[in-house]
């Protein structure tokens, strides 16, 4: 896709007076700019530059284009993100997930905006959500449950959890009983407490998401020394899981 066809499916979007409100909105805050996305899904960013906006192929631009400005819209309101991680441990699922919940948990807070503006709850998500039921249940069939960790498996459990998507609330409710028949019960009732701090989350002000994560990582288990930060600003500006460590005691793992 090249960038003029991102101009132009964004000019169809930015034809609903909802997008074309939302879009002056944040342009004024923070220079919107539209480039053509490298892949399939849509995306954005926030930062002190300006709002990137990255347009990939879709049947519902209005509403891809709107979703990726309530990313722009939190981020201005304060929603900080977490994404610098600093370890002393050989293995990157803290990561991971680290990144997972910065998109999930400002997810839980888009929604009910994007809801209010009379947008349908099926198309919150990008058009292959329509595939992403079958694929975790495809997915957690091939999972070992003595192998695999909680985290793993709660990283299949966030879609379950995440608000809005093409799979209806019966459905929901038939993939998280087969989820639960999946999972051992001492992992799950880590995912339970994990899932918990969401709906905390979801019904709090705050916006640093930070001791979330914290919390999350520590309810799950078995990512102990990792720093997850909010800027570069170690060790200020971030939280330990587990014990804290200096960065002499991550030189290993750049």
């Amino acid at each position: 896709m090249d960038q003029k066809q991102a101009q132009e499916i964004a000019a169809r979007a930015l034809a609903d007076d909802r997008v074309a409100e939302l879009y002056q909105q944040i342009n004024e805050q923070s220079n919107v700019e539209i480039r053509a996305s490298t892949d399939s899904q849509w995306g954005s960013s926030t930062d002190a530059n300006g709002t990137s906006v990255f347009v990939a192929p879709t049947d519902y631009p209005v509403e891809s284009m709107f979703h990726e400005l309530l990313h722009a819209k939190i981020k201005l309101q304060g929603y900080t993100q977490n994404l610098e991680f600093v370890r002393t441990v050989d293995d990157t699922s803290a990561k991971v997930l680290g990144e997972a919940l910065d998109n999930e948990l400002q997810h839980h807070r888009m929604f009910p905006l994007f809801i209010d503006a009379g947008f349908d709850p099926e198309r919150f998500y990008h058009d292959a959500d329509k595939n992403s039921y079958s694929r975790i249940r495809k997915e957690l069939k091939s999972m070992k449950p003595r192998e695999n960790s909680a985290t793993a498996y709660f990283m299949k459990f966030l879609t379950i959890l995440a608000p809005g998507g093409t799979g209806g609330e019966k459905e929901r409710k038939q993939l998280e009983n087969f989820f639960r028949a999946k999972v051992p019960k001492a992992k799950l009732k880590r995912i339970d407490e994990a899932a918990k701090e969401l709906v905390l989350w979801r019904e709090s002000s705050a916006t640093d998401p930070g001791p979330t994560i914290k919390k999350i990582m520590e309810e799950l288990g078995g990512m102990d020394g990792w720093w997850i930060g909010r800027s570069k600003n170690f060790p200020d500006e971030g939280h330990f899981i587990g014990e804290p460590f200096t960065l002499l005691d991550a030189k290993l793992f750049p």
